[in-house]
């Protein structure tokens, strides 16, 4: 698993050019962003199944909204809803393990990724949150303090944690996330299969005659 680093390490290069520079480890974030991408292609796939009628529109409204909180309420709603409890109760699961696999997708998209010779094998993940924090923390001290005084950092004033990445650990992300498009891709399966039952009953009944037929009308 990624290892957070005691010491920063020596030489260090930050930014773009990193993964430029290094595409052999580079090109596990764009992998991750391709799976991630499928999982959820394959939850508007369930949106689409669990809502039915107008399916199409249905999935665009789906993945127009922003953030994975809306997405995950509207599912939850619908499918309270339109699915029997066993089908409810899978769906829940999933969006667990969505949320579980989403953090941690989010950390490889949403970092600053650095190098040093000293880890020839592994990218190093820097928190740009944290970073931020750090910098808010040495401008308070500094602007906080007087001309001729010296600047005290605050005790909560801390260096970003500085992790570094091997290619397994990169591909046990990637191995995760394309276990849940599997899982999201079976559960939409079976909601074709309750979908189409659904449809085949309602085509039964509508075919049967009515139990008290109107007799027809006068002339």
């Amino acid at each position: 698993m990624p290892q957070p680093l005691r010491d920063l390490p020596p030489d260090l290069q930050r930014g773009s050019k990193v993964l430029r520079e290094h595409p052999q480890l580079g090109i596990n974030i764009a992998v991750i962003c391709a799976a991630w991408a499928s999982v959820e292609g394959q939850l508007g796939t369930i949106a689409a199944f669990i809502l039915g009628a107008n399916s199409s529109v249905a999935t665009r409204m789906y993945l127009s909204l922003a953030g994975a909180a809306s997405r995950n309420a509207v599912l939850r709603s619908a499918a309270a809803h339109l699915l029997p409890t066993p089908l409810q109760k899978e769906l829940g699961e999933l969006l667990v393990e969505y949320g579980t696999r989403q953090k941690e997708r989010n950390r490889i998209v949403h970092a600053e990724w650095a190098y040093s010779p000293a880890f020839v094998d592994a990218l190093l993940h820097i928190d740009p949150s944290e970073e931020t924090a750090m910098f808010a923390d040495v401008a308070t001290a500094l602007f906080g303090a007087p001309i001729t005084g010296k600047i005290r950092l605050p005790a909560t004033a801390h260096a970003p944690t500085i992790t570094s990445y091997r290619q397994k650990d990169f591909s046990a992300i990637e191995t995760r996330i394309n276990t849940l498009s599997e899982r999201a891709g079976s559960l939409w399966v079976k909601l074709s299969d309750f979908r189409h039952k659904e449809w085949h009953e309602y085509a039964r009944r509508e075919s049967e005659p009515a139990l008290y037929p109107i007799a027809p009308s006068s002339p």
